[in-house]
């Protein structure tokens, strides 16, 4: 699993840690520079190790980028990441949840396909 994300937000750029509440606003530059090393065996760049470690206390010394930081690309409408789990449905019963109860059913298989292939043909990243 990767130890950071770096993804388009809302019209700006950040850089999140899984499991962490805290993220940090990046410039488009330093964007950049990270999705043009994402999948390679580069070190991460001395800036981010710095930030990592003020921001979570992680240290990434030694670290290579495509294993521990994972880019996420802009999209054509600008949208940023979501997530469509596939299952049978939801009965909108959770302890947290504000619904009423509903009946457990979901879309049928075909439906889930045309959801998928409308979230690709939008710049949703399906599959990663």
């Amino acid at each position: 699993m990767h130890q950071l994300i770096a993804s388009p937000y809302n019209g700006t750029l950040l850089i999140a840690r899984p499991g962490s509440k805290g993220g940090m606003r990046i410039p488009r530059a330093l964007h950049e520079e990270l999705a043009s090393t994402a999948g390679s065996s580069s070190p991460l760049p001395a800036w981010l190790l710095d930030h990592a470690r003020t921001a979570w206390s992680v240290d990434l010394a030694g670290a290579v980028m495509r294993d521990s930081v994972l880019v996420r690309p802009e999209t054509r409408l600008g949208y940023g990441r979501a997530t469509y789990e596939i299952n049978k449905g939801c009965n909108f019963n959770c302890e947290h949840c504000y619904l009423a109860e509903r009946k457990y059913e979901g879309l049928p298989w075909a439906d889930k396909i045309r959801v998928l292939h409308l979230l690709a043909g939008a710049g949703v990243m399906c599959c990663r």
